[in-house]
């Protein structure tokens, strides 16, 4: 059975291409670095790059449109976006870091004002710890002890070696309470992760796919009964 490629829907071509450069990648768990792996990998950062060079440029002209109407604040924010681009040449380069200094400074200002209430402050500033629901009650103080403890842990005043008594205890409580997170963040992240590879993985499976996966099974099998698998 032939595959008419001529036949094919947009959204089957689509997942022709997924397939294929799906299995691309996979390539490098079985060969390694290989030309297929390679020829997926430049794919793909070349789509990347070309998207956000695109994104960048529909900015800089939906920023630089205001300025034609009388909106000259926005010729600070264009000034500062082109002043970026000086990064390309070796003898303007120093004048890239200003707009990065400028948006690090603000981005770090903006987030640092909106974290110390919701996150720091809001976690310490119980509700009550003598409800009728125990459950909740419980709650309420492990996210108590959880901020204290883990602010407690980024005292740099003082030296980690220092550390000792309550303070000390509460600290390596505070790294007990991070851990914990850390793990929770992570397995999550890990779940989603899992969850992208069966969603793209699922036109393996499917029409067309499936003619790319048949093709890549009998390689394998052909270079495992030749002795080339690595």
């Amino acid at each position: 059975m032939m595959l008419p490629l001529a036949e094919l829907t947009y959204s089957q071509m689509e997942s022709l291409f997924y397939s294929l450069i799906i299995l691309s990648c996979w390539s490098w768990l079985y060969k390694g670095d290989n030309p297929l792996y390679k020829i997926a990998v430049n794919i793909t950062l070349g789509l990347a790059l070309s998207v956000g060079f695109k994104a960048s440029l529909d900015t800089i002209i939906s920023k630089s449109s205001p300025i034609l109407t009388g909106n000259y604040g926005a010729l600070i924010a264009l000034v500062l976006g082109l002043m970026t681009w000086l990064r390309f040449s070796s003898a303007t380069r120093e004048l890239s870091y200003w707009p990065l200094a400028v948006v690090a400074g603000a981005g770090t200002a903006i987030g640092v004002k909106g974290a110390i209430g919701p996150m720091i402050l809001a976690q310490t500033r119980t509700v009550s710890w003598h409800g009728a629901n125990m459950l909740a009650n419980m709650n309420e103080f492990l996210i108590w002890l959880a901020a204290i403890t883990t602010i407690l842990y980024f005292i740099f005043t003082i030296k980690r070696e220092s550390y000792g008594g309550v303070l000390g205890g509460l600290s390596r409580i505070g790294f007990a309470f991070m851990a914990v997170g850390f793990g929770a963040y992570f397995g999550s992240m890990f779940l989603g992760w899992l969850t992208n590879v069966t969603g793209l993985g699922s036109s393996l499976v499917k029409y067309p796919g499936y003619f790319v996966t048949a093709i890549a099974i009998v390689l394998v099998v052909v270079d495992v009964l030749r002795g080339g698998a690595k």
